[in-house]
């Protein structure tokens, strides 16, 4: 974390940039640049591969620097939209269950002022199939809250419960990876 941060405690703008570029330039060229000639040729048009959307850095969001990496990381997002003004912008949320289950109200006032392009959600050890009922109301208030910032939602790491709450009738998540 200290890295992100100048002298004076304020997110240092040159370093944010700089990861920004970095992570922008791997997924939009360095992967496409990686492939051979034959696996070129068997793809045809590799402009086809170009991405959808950009993930933005983002950092593990864990229960004791909370606060400190949501920060980093909404900053990551603003300066990679800054950057790809006209690309989509996904902004990844990789959070410990503890920290959600202590304070997700936080997570939705910081987003809700962003209004990420999409989101993409991992939630470290979260287990859906062992939540109790009151732990699957918090999960989908969360999910709610969290949608009402977003269009889009992609949880990489759900479970059946996830896959229920894609439906269009309940349209909480986009899709499940």
């Amino acid at each position: 974390y200290n890295d992100f941060v100048s002298s004076d405690k304020s997110l240092n703008k040159e370093v944010i940039t700089c990861v920004c570029e970095g992570v922008i330039s791997f997924q939009t060229k360095t992967i496409l640049e990686s492939l051979d000639d034959e696996a070129k040729e068997f793809l045809g048009d590799t402009n086809q591969l170009q991405p959808k959307f950009i993930v933005a850095p983002y950092f593990y969001l864990s229960p004791t620097l909370f606060r400190e990496w949501l920060s980093v990381t909404i900053a990551c997002y603003v300066e990679t939209k800054n950057i790809l003004s006209d690309s989509q912008v996904f902004l990844a949320l990789v959070v410990s269950k503890e920290a959600i289950e202590e304070d997700y109200t936080h997570i939705i006032q910081a987003l809700s002022l962003l209004k990420p392009d999409g989101i993409l959600l991992w939630i470290d050890e979260h287990i859906e199939e062992e939540l109790s009922k009151p732990g699957i109301l918090r999960y989908v208030d969360f999910l709610k809250r969290l949608k009402d910032t977003t269009g889009t939602i992609y949880n990489i790491h759900g479970g059946y419960l996830s896959i229920l709450l894609c439906h269009p009738d309940v349209n909480i998540l986009n899709g499940v990876g």
